[in-house]
């Protein structure tokens, strides 16, 4: 099993834990429960190699502003070390999900992979 320790990003040492918290708690609402956010389907992070590997090819997109940046790369690297398909994109003065934004979709990069 992989832990997955919830203190803050790794790039933002000292970020305030109350944030880190708030992470934990949104967890376990979309999984269901504490003990679901252990599973692999609710958070693929915790899944072994031998699962990622069978995974569909994935394209993940990150603004350099991002609070989870860290951890979109450990899972991209996960990805790449069991041999699955996976493209890591990183965006300058973006955000958290800023692709769901118009400023973000509008991004020349971001237009092409997406809507490619």
């Amino acid at each position: 099993e992989v832990e997955v320790a919830i203190g803050g990003d790794v790039a933002f040492p000292g970020y305030p834990h109350s944030v880190s918290a708030s992470f934990a708690s949104n967890g376990e609402m979309y999984a269901g429960s504490a003990a679901l956010t252990r599973d692999p389907v609710a958070s693929p992070m915790r899944a072994l190699g031998s699962t990622l590997a069978k995974m569909p090819p994935v394209q993940i997109h990150i603004g350099l502003g991002e609070l989870l940046i860290s951890e979109n790369v450990i899972f991209a690297t996960k990805m790449a070390g069991a041999g699955a398909a996976c493209e890591l994109h990183s965006y300058d003065q973006m955000w958290h999900v800023f692709t769901m934004y118009y400023e973000g979709c509008e991004h020349p990069k971001i237009s092409q992979l997406l809507f490619a």
